[in-house]
């Protein structure tokens, strides 16, 4: 796959497991076909049982007819920004990497509502942009700025090889949300994140929001 996209390489390496396994012909909802494209949101359906994008978000940030690509909203990975990035060991803020997906760990992503102000940002959706000069970031966030409601870093990242995002979808892997908006300052509540994306959609998804983890050990 190919992406235009800057990436700041931190030399810290995670190691995830891959694959995924869903029952697809259980709880099956009629979804509403919507377009894939840039600044769409994917939920993870309730069954699928992949340790990684188990009731994940994932915001598409590129979608071709060689790949896509996309960044999970909701999986902090429990490290600071401080720790990988010593020119911003002074700010007092926390400010939480997450995990982006299980391709690239050791790269760092971020989205940010700063496109008027961080100069060859890439526009996602209205108001939500793409790395971009990240000198200009780390001078805002060391200016005293606020960081969590205005951006989000990443490492690593979501990938598709082209057609494969289709075909999960499909299959019934992820539903694509209508609702772009992306709450920056609420993606740290991890699950309850997925909830939310889930009650957007709609009364039909409210089944959803009972299911088990694990259905197999109830």
């Amino acid at each position: 796959m190919l992406f235009v996209f800057n990436e700041i390489f931190i030399i810290f390496k995670t190691n995830f497991p891959v694959g995924m396994n869903i029952d697809s012909d259980l709880f099956k909802i009629n979804h509403r076909r919507i377009k894939l494209k840039r600044g769409r949101k994917l939920i993870a359906e309730p069954l699928l049982s992949d340790c990684v994008f188990r009731r994940s978000v994932i915001l598409l940030v590129e979608y071709t007819s060689s790949g896509s690509m996309g960044l999970m909203l909701n999986k902090p990975s429990g490290i600071d920004l401080r720790q990988i990035v010593p020119s911003v060991g002074g700010v007092e803020e926390s400010v939480p990497i997450f995990i982006g997906g299980p391709v690239g760990s050791n790269r760092l992503f971020y989205i940010h509502k700063l496109g008027h102000i961080i100069p060859d940002a890439v526009k996602l959706s209205d108001g939500l942009f793409i790395n971009g000069n990240f000198d200009s970031i780390i001078a805002y966030i060391k200016s005293g700025n606020p960081v969590n409601e205005n951006i989000r870093f990443f490492l690593g990242y979501s990938g598709w090889e082209g057609g494969q995002l289709d075909a999960e979808i499909e299959e019934g892997v992820w539903v694509v949300s209508p609702y772009k908006e992306v709450d920056l300052g609420a993606c740290i509540a991890g699950e309850p994140y997925w909830n939310n994306a889930v009650r957007e959609m709609g009364s039909e998804y409210k089944v959803w929001l009972s299911f088990p983890k694990v259905p197999w050990l109830n």
